[in-house]
């Protein structure tokens, strides 16, 4: 996966979701045929108990069983895996980047000078499982929210550690507002402007 990198930017690290989220998709990808093929067996062994007229119908019931079960495996197996597959979570020397989306995607940037503060959020399960959501403050009541993010601790860790080796002059937007900050308070001689 290519990333348009700036000059000088490179690549720290590149994540996906921790997989602890396949656990329920894995599990009923075994359940959902089993439960089906128990039915259609159920259905076929019990044809002769049931009337004449509905023996007849117990092919498309079968057949109707066995798209079910295709339907179900699709919706909540695959759909899921997929998803994981194409999220990704990348820190570079200069922002985060949360990518979404095989076929059409998504992709969130947050430059690192924009960042106030970095939280993270750990549900029980997420503690086993050494992961977390990692919450960007972006101020102003913004936030960009990573969930799932594998090794939280060591991300957000590597993140603030990439947020202090920034330069004090810090690029945004291509204005050098540290210089400007400077300048400005150089300029100010303790009187108002008339």
């Amino acid at each position: 996966m290519g990333y348009r990198l700036a000059p000088g930017e490179r690549v720290i690290v590149a994540a996906r979701p921790q997989a602890g989220s396949l656990v329920w998709p894995a599990v009923l990808f075994v359940l959902i045929p089993a439960a089906c093929a128990f039915g259609a067996g159920w259905l076929t062994r019990n044809r002769f108990t049931f009337p004449s007229a509905v023996q007849q119908w117990f092919p498309a019931f079968v057949w109707t069983i066995a798209a079910v079960s295709v339907l179900l495996v699709l919706l909540y197996c695959l759909r899921p895996l997929l998803r994981w597959l194409g999220t990704r979570y990348v820190l570079t020397s200069r922002r985060l980047i949360k990518r979404r989306g095989l076929l059409r995607r998504r992709e969130m940037q947050t430059p690192l000078v924009a960042v106030h503060q970095v939280e993270i959020r750990q549900s029980l399960f997420q503690r086993l499982r050494r992961c977390g959501d990692v919450v960007v403050d972006l101020g102003n009541g913004r936030a960009a929210v990573y969930v799932g993010v594998p090794e939280v601790h060591r991300f957000r860790d590597i993140t603030l550690e990439t947020i202090e080796d920034l330069p004090q002059t810090a690029m945004f937007d291509g204005v050098n507002y540290g210089y400007e900050l400077d300048q400005a308070r150089d300029s100010w001689n303790g009187t108002l402007p008339q």
